[in-house]
């Protein structure tokens, strides 16, 4: 299923077997009965499916993943095979599907159109990259350039537009060969000091790099989104809840999405079925008659810790309404799952009335609701656990001790700009720096953590002009710190030159730590930072700090000697 493309009548045959499994019950002529459009349980949980995986996008997941090996390690033995017979001197993306090709490079060929839209280069040293064929803007339509016509022959590799031996833009050449919109995108491109190799990316996944599980993620939410009655749930959420049986959960959710046998859902399917409530053979069954305003279902809410009192009327509200009303408000999150287990119970009771030829106990329904309740929601408190993350625990802001000093950095974001903030300070507490930067055009999308990556990088860069050898950084991004702290971390491809920039400049300091603190410990780099925005300029400060935040630096030296 990952090396090629797999037929039709497979597919078709594995969706039989899974139909035949879900809708395991059928009528009197032995024919599944089936109450919800299969596509329908392919959809992502958040969308009111069950998120089961499609064989065929499945197919086309892992055959991609296949194609990007392909394009990730050119040095593999097979993949220089294949290059060699199909390849000759064309594009991988170029190339057309010819009639001798084999199965295995017939359906690499078919994975681009799913890995075109989402595949960028992350330019490093340039020398891989083909300005003119391959997609390295992250900035631009489909991440290629066009370029002014007669700038094709000029240059070819992204190594080319950069300074003589120097890992920087060549800003007159770029402006030379490609129109304003492109050379503005092309400058916004950040180019890392360490000088490291281009890389490949997965744009679909933050990280940047390929996993099939989002690949099928991007198939599976390509289609258009259809908006329905069961759609008003906040699926998203009902699936986070914690306290509730599985079989309940499900039940729940096959109620909300139509796929419940109420006798008014199979006298619509079935002949010879009597559509009245099977509680109290006066109403059609439906799933709000059967779950609220049948008799029997009233005297169970009202003698329910619950106490609903339903009155039914035109404006009363549905079962799905409030339902959604008690998932929606967090101070009722004890109601809805009670109300949820008050539901299966109905439930239960209405089949054990009709199997069993059972008499309803309303009691008794309203005991085992509230026994599944406890129950479960005992199982939920014995088996938690909390994980502090690892950061300073203090709420005001330290000295670091003598001999070194201290990185304070923060970021902020005001429409499509960026801003900065950093403060240095000794041991005393006296500022050695202060610093702030602005960006006005700023291109990317993740701004909050791009603004923080920068702080951090300026933040080492005004260290390292101060000739210090030993430095505690300190930020209130959790994620940042634990980047910087963790050389195993994943790197969001969107920073990912800034990190390595931030590696890179550490690795000259003899003691080097960074450390999460709280906002409250972080409030003069932040001020920074939001002075940059209301300002619009970038500015420095050395031994001395901006008029409207001295305050907070004598605040802060106070707390700490306190």
């Amino acid at each position: 299923m990952g090396v090629y493309k797999l037929p039709k009548t497979i597919f078709q045959q594995l969706n039989t077997i899974y139909r035949r499994f879900w809708w395991n019950h059928t009528d009197d002529n032995g024919k599944k009965l089936v109450l919800r459009a299969w596509d329908e349980f392919y959809k992502p949980k958040e969308e009111g499916g069950l998120g089961i995986r499609k064989p065929e996008l499945v197919n086309k997941a892992l055959t991609a993943k296949l194609t990007w090996r392909f394009l990730t390690n050119p040095d593999a033995i097979w993949v220089q095979l294949l290059k060699a017979k199909y390849l000759n001197s064309n594009q991988f993306w170029e190339v057309k599907k010819n009639t001798t090709s084999s199965c295995v490079w017939a359906s690499l060929l078919e994975s681009r159109d799913v890995l075109k839209p989402s595949t960028c280069w992350s330019v490093g040293n340039g020398t891989d990259i083909h300005i003119w064929k391959d997609p390295w803007v992250p900035f631009l339509p489909g991440y290629r350039v066009q370029g002014y016509g007669t700038a094709r022959s000029q240059v070819l590799m992204v190594s080319d537009l950069f300074l003589p031996n120097c890992n920087q833009w060549n800003i007159e050449l770029i402006r030379s060969l490609f129109p304003p919109t492109e050379a503005e995108a092309i400058l916004q491109i950040r180019l890392s000091l360490a000088n490291t190799k281009d890389k490949l990316l997965w744009n679909c996944c933050k990280s940047g790099e390929f996993s099939s599980k989002s690949v099928y993620k991007a198939l599976a939410t390509a289609g258009p989104s259809t908006s329905s009655r069961q759609g008003r749930l906040n699926w998203k959420r009902f699936w986070k809840i914690k306290g509730l049986s599985p079989r309940v959960q499900m039940f729940v959710w096959r109620l909300f999405t139509g796929a419940i046998a109420t006798n008014e859902a199979l006298a619509m399917r079935l002949p010879n079925i009597d559509p009245s409530c099977s509680l109290c053979h006066s109403h059609m069954e439906s799933t709000d008659h059967l779950f609220l305003s049948c008799e029997v279902s009233k005297r169970i809410w009202f003698g329910s810790p619950i106490g609903l009192h339903y009155q039914s009327s035109a404006t009363t509200p549905i079962l799905l309404d409030l339902f959604v009303h008690w998932l929606e408000a967090k101070e009722d999150a004890d109601i809805f799952k009670l109300a949820c287990n008050i539901i299966w119970q109905i439930w239960k009771a209405r089949n054990q009335v009709i199997f069993e030829k059972k008499v309803v106990n309303i009691q008794v329904i309203i005991t085992s609701a509230q026994a599944m309740f406890n129950e479960h929601g005992y199982c939920t408190l014995s088996n938690s656990y909390s994980i502090s993350p690892k950061a300073n625990s203090h709420q005001r802001w330290i000295p670091p001790p003598v001999g070194s000093i201290k990185v304070n950095f923060d970021g902020a974001t005001k429409d499509n700009t960026i801003a900065a903030g950093i403060v240095i300070r000794n041991s005393e507490g006296s500022v050695l720096a202060c610093q702030n930067f602005y960006d006005g055009n700023h291109m990317g999308e993740d701004k909050a953590l791009e603004a923080e990556a920068r702080a951090c990088l300026k933040g080492i860069e005004l260290a390292k002009y101060l000739s210090s050898n030993s430095i505690i950084l300190e930020g209130d991004s959790l994620i940042l710190v634990n980047i910087l702290s963790d050389d195993s971390a994943t790197i969001p491809w969107r920073i990912r030159s800034i990190i390595l920039d931030c590696k890179l400049l550490s690795s000259f300091f003899n003691s080097f730590s960074a450390s999460y603190v709280p906002r409250r410990a972080n409030c003069v780099a932040h001020s920074l930072a939001k002075l940059a925005i209301s300002s619009k300029n970038c500015n420095s400060w050395m031994n001395s700090s901006p008029r409207g935040i001295s305050h907070l630096v004598h605040s802060d030296i106070i707390d700490s000697s306190s």
